[in-house]
């Protein structure tokens, strides 16, 4: 991923250097990132659009070849040529983001290698040092949360840092951790469902991706009862409605679990 990652984390380090806050930051990049994708989002609408507007021709096809598949198949391929639709192409975008999303998790997971810029030589050398004082906490550093882990132990005992770190570079990684949370919510924290304390940022914390979660799917059956509404012959897009209910789940199971 690092072809997709190194591009957006120069974004990332950029949008952190304006505000100086890493919640703020992360706001900041989701807008940027968004905007990237935009063009994507356009083409997979303007597809479906077309796909729609064909769909009462694919149905007359249907009805007067409904025993002849191969016929069948054949004159919707030459409808799809004349009105130059490709009808795969409002489930390729969908996939495109979704492969971009694996470049923005690596961006916002590994702070230290895309804002601090630190070696991965140093970064390993640290994390051995996590696993000798804190094995329970190294148990989460995953290649994805690695460097979360570094930033918590690093917190709770700075000085087992010094040999691999120095003065400098501790200090850069202590003023981090000072702005890497929002409202209070530590951002390097795994939500749960049995915090050891159900305080302010615990809460803050579990909401984020179940609110999230819960506006993603509202927002997807909004537009697919309105979608229904001004266009009740239109087709069920296959594999689009699966990738659009199963996205704001997933989001909310993926976010609990890393």
């Amino acid at each position: 991923m690092g072809i997709i990652a190194t591009p957006l984390g120069w974004i990332m380090k950029g949008c952190y250097f304006v505000c100086k806050n890493y919640g703020i930051a992360l706001l900041l990049f989701t807008i940027l990132t968004r905007l990237i994708v935009f063009p994507l989002n356009v083409k997979q609408q303007k597809s479906t659009a077309r796909m729609t507007m064909l769909q009462p021709e694919l149905e007359k096809i249907k009805k007067k070849y409904a025993k002849n598949q191969q016929k069948m198949q054949e004159e919707q391929m030459k409808l799809y040529q004349e009105e130059n639709v490709n009808p795969g192409a409002s489930c390729l975008p969908m996939f495109l983001q979704f492969f971009i999303l694996f470049g923005i998790l690596d961006v916002v997971y590994k702070p230290l290698s895309y804002i601090l810029k630190m070696k991965d030589s140093v970064i390993s050398s640290a994390f051995e040092v996590v696993q000798k004082i804190n094995p329970e906490l190294a148990k989460q550093g995953t290649s994805l949360r690695r460097e979360l882990t570094i930033l918590t132990a690093h917190h709770s005992d700075a000085s087992a840092f010094q040999s691999v770190l120095g003065d400098n570079l501790s200090a850069k990684i202590s003023e981090f951790y000072d702005k890497f949370s929002l409202f209070g919510i530590n951002l390097g924290e795994i939500p749960t469902w049995h915090p050891d304390t159900w305080n302010a940022a615990a809460i803050g914390l579990f909401m984020i991706p179940v609110l999230s979660g819960a506006l993603q799917l509202a927002l997807t059956i909004y537009m697919q009862i309105s979608q229904k509404k001004r266009n009740p012959g239109a087709p069920n897009m296959g594999c689009m409605n699966v990738m659009l209910y199963a996205m704001p789940i997933f989001s909310v199971w993926f976010a609990f679990q890393v």
